[in-house]
């Protein structure tokens, strides 16, 4: 099911209920981006998602991340560390069309660890694997795309062409620390 979040700005009101995002501790910093030139510049976005990015039935429930990629001209998302099993086939086409409403087209680069191939966890988000999103033109762009082939689902990575000969690499990994 899709976030229903409403954002809440006004005074010093706290959310009445989980579905709400409260905004109010944010006013005070930063500065808006500048706006760029989407054909020109590749804005990348790179985040931690915690438990934003997550499966639940059919859908992935994304609160307000894919406005916001959208309201900050990135057309490169790196969920780092997603904790979403991409070896389950289905898990692309349920989240495809959520980036597509905002993106005219979407390439998926990401990898999970083999265990993630065992049907007892076809349906549980797996710790780790790795991800990159490209939108929008840049995807058009995109000379190649590889991932971990070892089955621990380290890393991925994407190649963009850039102007003349020039390539642009991108890639997201994902790193266990052991104590």
């Amino acid at each position: 099911m899709p976030s229903t979040a409403q954002p809440i700005n006004h005074g010093c009101s706290h959310p009445s209920n989980p579905r709400q995002l409260y905004l109010d501790h944010l006013a005070p910093y930063g500065t808006p981006l500048p706006p760029i030139d989407t054909s020109k510049v590749l804005r990348i976005c790179m985040q931690k998602p915690q438990h934003s990015f997550q499966i639940y039935g059919d859908t992935i429930d994304l609160p307000s991340i894919v406005t916001n990629l959208q309201s900050v001209g990135a057309n490169m998302y790196i969920p780092i560390s997603p904790n979403v099993n991409w070896n389950t086939s289905s898990t692309w086409p349920r989240t495809h069309h959520l980036f597509c409403s905002h993106f005219y087209q979407v390439h998926l680069s990401a990898v999970s660890s083999d265990i993630g191939k065992n049907s007892q966890y076809f349906n549980k988000p797996i710790v780790g694997g790795a991800a990159i999103q490209t939108f929008g033109q840049w995807a058009s762009k995109i000379q190649q795309s590889f991932s971990d082939s070892s089955g621990f689902g380290t890393f991925t990575v994407t190649t963009i062409q850039g102007k003349g000969k020039k390539h642009l690499s991108i890639i997201s990994a994902y790193i266990a620390i052991q104590k």
